[in-house]
């Protein structure tokens, strides 16, 4: 039985075989060079703190909504929220609330290529293949993820139950999104991260 260990730069020197990444024969995606990819859990802090950065920044646009548009449209003759007027609102917040959210990816990422979570972090966000992350790739980041939440606003907006399955679609999404950057062990993506072709290393 042999005793020869698998290929990996740290004991076999020379470049890759053919087929491994990085190697002739590889037509995928390659990992990127320096700094180590960031781990799962500091992503998901990460998130975390953006997701509470961005919490309560929509309460203080949902504020806003409210107060201008609940005495226009959404008040019965009771004084309570009802109506038609009610869900519009509702749709309203949800899509600003996601916009809000992909604006916030997406400015920040072109800025520095690190949130507010993964300043915290050390991390940040890099193109598969090393090179500068361009305006493109970092709108077609934040459009599949957390831009997709504008769009589940549409469906949630349509009635009590509608608004309760968008909830329970926003929660799958996150969860099918984040799932792959555990099971990836090649380059950690999210399901995001491999629609624009970006990973997430470890800040220098």
């Amino acid at each position: 039985m042999s005793n020869e260990q698998p290929w990996s730069p740290q004991n076999h020197p020379g470049p890759p075989p053919y087929g491994y990444p990085g190697g002739p024969g590889y037509s995928g995606p390659q990992p990127p060079m320096g700094p180590p990819l960031a781990e799962w859990w500091e992503r998901l802090v990460a998130r975390i703190i953006d997701g509470a950065v961005f919490m309560v920044a929509n309460i203080i646009v949902s504020s806003i909504l409210f107060a201008l548009f609940v005495p226009l449209f959404a008040v019965s003759a009771y004084g309570v929220l009802a109506g038609p007027g009610l869900f519009l609102l509702y749709l309203v917040n949800w899509v600003v609330a996601g916009l809000l959210y992909a604006g916030y990816d997406y400015f920040l990422h072109a800025r520095s290529g690190q949130t507010l979570g993964k300043m915290a972090m050390k991390i940040r966000v890099a193109g598969v293949d090393g090179r500068p992350l361009s305006q493109q790739v970092l709108l077609r980041r934040a459009a599949a993820y957390p831009g997709a939440f504008a769009l589940i606003g549409l469906l949630a907006g349509l009635s009590w139950s509608a608004a309760t399955l968008g909830m329970l679609l926003a929660v799958g999404l996150s969860v099918a999104d984040g799932v792959p950057v555990i099971t990836d062990q090649r380059l950690r993506q999210a399901l995001h991260d491999r629609f624009a072709g970006t990973v997430v290393i470890k800040a220098p």
